[in-house]
């Protein structure tokens, strides 16, 4: 692998580090910042599996499904984080609380 090549990994990594640092700060930049997540995720691919990429393609088709794995995971944690941030879901939990509350 070519010095340019390590160095272009060494920019997406350093990317790719300061986009996932906000996301953990406030998974809330997500939503901001998703059009920034997908044109990232975009040149690493290209990078590593597009006509010059540096991986071969059985080292490809491992990666492609291990990051489609990743994907569809997170995917799913988002639709759950979408739905119980929703204001009708935690009035309705408040409401529960409540009412468990007065039971007691």
């Amino acid at each position: 692998m070519s010095n340019h090549a390590f160095e272009q990994l060494e920019e997406l990594q350093s990317k790719l580090k300061e986009f996932l640092k906000a996301i953990d700060e406030d998974p809330r930049r997500l939503d901001a910042s998703s059009e920034s997540a997908h044109r990232l995720v975009e040149e690493i691919r290209r990078m590593l599996s597009g006509p010059d990429g540096l991986l071969d393609r059985s080292a490809y088709e491992n990666v492609y499904r291990a990051l489609e794995a990743v994907r569809t995971d997170e995917n799913d944690k988002y639709e759950l984080y979408e739905h119980y941030s929703k204001p009708h879901v935690i009035e309705k939990k408040k409401s529960a609380r409540a009412a468990s509350n007065a039971s007691w």
